[in-house]
């Protein structure tokens, strides 16, 4: 995810959204705590029903920003500076609940932003890996 505070990103890309003049981001601020507290719980394979619901709330709320997108409008909330991050914050949700087609249709959609086309390759390529992954190890499981 893209933590956006004093424009700085930690090392998985997560966007905290900090409060800006005009617009209150409270909601994406609580999704983004509510991301880090459920991926503090998530041990990288037992997706346990609590960290489904509570990735699945993170993207409701993702979601419900992108509706209000106004492209090139520098003072509308949801704007074209973070619509990218948004997107980006989708497709890590997806990839936690291992949805492989939306992590690739919301990465497409954050690489169409500014500056985060580095990132979205980078996450695009470790995606592939891992989907490769899941997907030769349930074809060895079967009987």
């Amino acid at each position: 995810m893209i933590k956006r505070d004093q424009n700085e990103q930690d090392e998985m890309g997560l966007t905290d959204y900090v409060q800006r003049k005009k617009h209150d981001y409270s909601d994406l601020n609580k999704a983004f705590d509510m991301f880090s507290s459920t991926l503090e719980k998530y041990d990288g394979s037992n997706l346990t029903p609590e960290i489904e619901l509570g990735i699945l709330n993170c993207i409701d709320i993702w979601n419900k920003a992108i509706l209000e997108f106004v492209p090139k409008k520098r003072k509308a909330r949801i704007g074209d500076k973070i619509i990218g991050e948004l997107y980006f914050n989708l497709a890590y949700a997806h990839f936690i609940l291992r949805d492989w087609e939306n992590v690739y249709k919301k990465l497409s959609k954050a690489n169409e932003s500014k500056g985060l086309k580095r990132l979205t390759k980078n996450f695009d390529l470790k995606t592939k890996s891992l989907e490769k992954r899941y997907k030769s190890n349930a074809v060895t499981e079967r009987p």
